[in-house]
C-alpha cells in the first residue's frame, strides 16, 4: 500500500470521532467532557499512582493486581508524567483516539499483506473504523483500542514471518496480553501453527517428537513474549498469591459458556455484513492449501471462544470483544474476494462490489446516527452509537464523577469511603477507598475467590465492613444491597440520580453516612423490620 492510502483511513477515522464529538457537545455542551465508562476512571488511577511512583496501588500505598490492561495504566502514566494532569480526560481520550487510528491503518496493513490488494486494504481499515463499537473506543479511555491495535499488528507481524515466527511477533504478543490476557490464546495458536504446518499427522508419537523439537526452535519467540507478559503474573502471585488479576475473581471467573454466544453475537451485531464474509473467508481458507498463514484467523474464528469459555468472567459485555473485530478483517476480505472470483466473468461483479460496500457502511451509518436495536438498547429505546456514548458520558458525569468531587471538597482528608464503583470517586476524591466489588481491594477479593454465591459474599462483605474496616461513608447501589442501610449505623444519607441513564449500575447512587459509636441493630432484628 502506499503511504497516501494510510492517510485516507486515518482522515475517514477522524471524521468518525469528530460526528461523536459534535454529539457530545450537542447532549452535554462540552466536548472530552469525561468519559463513557466508571472503568476508565480506574485505569486514569493506577496511572496516576505510577506516575506519582507508588507502584500498582489504588488506594493508598497497597499493591494490588486490580489493573486488567497493565500496559494501558502505563502508557497513560508516561502521558501524565509528560503532560502533568490538569486535563486528565482529554489525554487519555487523546490516547485512545491515536490508537483508534493506528488500528485502522494496522488493519488495512494486514489486509494487504493476506491480501495483496490495495483495496481491500483500504475497505478494511475504512470499514473496521466506521463501526460503533470502534468509534466508541476513541472516547471510551479503556484499553480496548490499545489491544485492538497491538493485536492486529501482532497478526500482521505473524503473516510477514516464513519458517519461525520472529521476536517481533512474539514481543508484540506479549505486549497485547498485557492489553488484554486473552490474547496469550492467540500466541499459544500462532505457535501451533508454525510447529503443526510442518509435520502431517499421520504418525502422531513422530509428530509429537517432531513438534516438539520444532516448538524448541522458536526460543527466540517464546522468550520475547515471556519478557513481557510474564512480570504482571508474577506480580499477581507475589502480591495476592494468585496467577490471575482481581478482576478474574471478582467477575467469578470460570467456566462461562455464555461466552460463546457473547463472542460472536458481538462480531455479528458490530456489523453483520463483515461477520458473513469472514465467515465465508475463514471456509475459503480452510479448503485453499494456497493460503499462507491461514490457521491462527480459522482457530480464532472456529476454536478461540470455545477454550475461552472455561476462564471467562461470569458478566460479559461488549468491550471484552471489540478489540478482536481488526481480527475479522482479513477473513472478511479473503471472503470477499472469494466470492468475487466466482463472479468474475460474469456482469455481477461490479453490481456485487458496490452492493457490498453500500451494505456495509449502510449498517455503519445505521448504528452510528440512528440506533438498530438491540446494539445499544437501554432504558426502553435504542439508542445510536454516538448518542449512546455521548449519554454514557453525561451519566457518569452526573452520578460517580459529581460524588467524587463532592467528597473532594467537603470531607476530610482522613476519610475512608467504601463504594461499589470505584472509579471516577477514587480519581477524583482522593481519598481512602473500600472497593466492595473487589477490583481494587485485595482484601475484598478474597471473599469472592472463597464463595461463588453473591448472597453469601454479600453477607461476609457487611460482617467485615461492621467488624473490621468501619468506613465513614457508604456509597452503593441500594438494589445491589439490599437491607444494607438497615443494618448499617447510619446518620445521614442522600440519593444522586442519574437522569435518562444507559450505563450505570442504577439510576440512584445512595450516599449513607455511618456513625460507628452508635449502638448497632443485630441482623435479625433488622431483617425483621421492628
Amino acid at each position: 500500500m502506499k503511504r497516501a492510502d494510510y492517510y485516507w483511513v486515518a482522515l475517514f477515522g477522524v471524521l468518525c470521532v469528530g460526528f461523536y464529538l459534535l454529539v457530545e457537545y450537542t447532549i452535554n455542551g462540552a466536548i472530552f467532557s469525561g468519559f463513557p465508562l466508571d472503568d476508565s476512571w480506574i485505569h486514569a488511577q493506577f496511572a496516576h499512582n505510577l506516575a506519582a511512583g507508588n507502584g500498582l496501588s489504588y488506594s493508598g500505598t497497597e499493591q494490588t493486581p486490580g489493573e486488567t490492561s497493565p500496559l494501558w495504566a502505563v502508557l497513560i502514566a508516561i502521558v501524565f508524567k509528560i503532560f502533568g494532569e490538569p486535563h486528565p480526560v482529554l489525554e487519555i481520550r487523546c490516547a485512545s483516539i491515536a490508537a483508534y487510528l493506528l488500528a485502522g491503518m494496522m488493519t488495512s496493513s494486514a489486509v494487504y499483506k493476506a491480501t495483496r490488494s490495495r483495496l481491500y486494504g483500504i475497505l478494511a481499515g475504512i470499514s473496521v473504523l466506521s463501526t460503533a463499537d470502534m468509534i466508541w473506543t476513541s472516547s471510551a479511555g479503556m484499553e480496548t483500542a490499545l489491544c485492538a491495535l497491538i493485536t492486529i499488528a501482532a497478526f500482521w507481524s505473524y503473516l510477514c514471518d516464513e519458517k519461525h515466527l520472529s521476536m517481533r511477533t512474539g514481543a508484540l504478543f506479549g505486549l497485547a496480553s498485557l492489553a488484554r490476557p486473552e490474547i496469550t490464546l492467540l500466541y499459544a495458536f500462532a505457535l501451533f501453527d508454525v510447529v503443526e504446518s510442518k509435520q502431517p499427522l499421520d504418525n502422531f508419537p513422530r509428530w509429537i517428537v517432531k513438534s516438539f523439537s520444532m516448538l524448541v526452535a522458536q526460543w527466540r519467540t517464546i522468550l520475547a513474549f515471556f519478557l513481557l507478559a510474564s512480570p504482571y503474573m508474577v506480580f499477581c502471585l507475589l502480591t495476592t498469591r494468585q496467577l490471575f488479576p482481581n478482576t478474574y475473581y471478582s467477575k467469578d471467573g470460570g467456566v462461562h459458556l455464555s461466552y460463546i454466544t457473547h463472542f460472536y453475537f458481538t462480531l455479528f451485531s458490530a456489523n453483520p455484513v463483515l461477520f458473513i464474509l469472514a465467515c465465508v473467508g475463514v471456509y475459503t481458507a480452510a479448503r485453499n492449501s494456497k493460503i499462507h498463514r491461514k490457521k491462527l484467523f480459522i482457530a480464532f474464528f472456529v476454536i478461540f471462544p470455545f477454550i475461552c469459555s472455561f476462564a471467562s468472567a461470569y458478566i460479559q459485555f461488549r468491550r471484552y470483544f471489540t478489540f478482536f473485530l481488526p481480527i475479522l478483517l482479513p477473513s472478511a476480505m479473503v471472503g470477499m474476494g472469494a466470492i468475487y472470483e466466482r463472479i468474475a466473468h460474469t456482469n455481477l461483479k461490479r453490481i456485487y462490489v458496490a452492493v457490498t460496500i453500500a451494505a456495509i457502511f449502510g449498517f455503519s451509518v445505521i448504528s452510528n446516527a440512528f440506533g438498530i436495536y438491540p446494539l445499544n438498547y437501554a432504558d426502553g429505546k435504542a439508542w445510536s452509537g454516538a448518542e449512546y456514548t455521548a449519554w454514557s458520558i453525561h451519566n457518569i458525569n452526573e452520578q460517580q464523577a459529581s460524588i467524587g468531587r463532592w467528597i473532594d471538597a467537603t470531607l476530610p482528608p482522613q476519610t475512608t469511603v467504601a463504594v461499589n464503583d470505584v472509579g471516577a470517586i477514587g480519581y477524583l476524591s482522593h481519598r481512602r477507598l473500600v472497593d466492595l466489588c473487589g477490583l481494587v481491594s485485595n482484601d475484598v477479593t478474597r471473599f469472592f475467590k472463597k464463595y461463588k454465591n453473591a448472597t453469601i459474599v454479600k453477607k461476609h462483605l457487611l460482617e467485615y465492613l461492621k467488624l473490621e474496616r468501619k468506613p465513614d461513608y457508604v456509597i452503593i447501589y441500594e438494589t445491589w444491597y439490599p437491607g444494607w442501610s438497615s443494618q448499617l449505623p447510619v446518620v445521614d444519607s442522600f440519593n444522586v440520580i442519574a437522569k435518562n441513564n444507559v450505563i450505570c449500575g442504577w439510576d440512584t447512587m445512595t450516599v449513607l453516612k455511618m456513625d460507628w459509636s452508635r449502638p448497632q441493630i443485630p441482623d435479625s432484628i433488622a431483617k425483621s423490620g421492628y
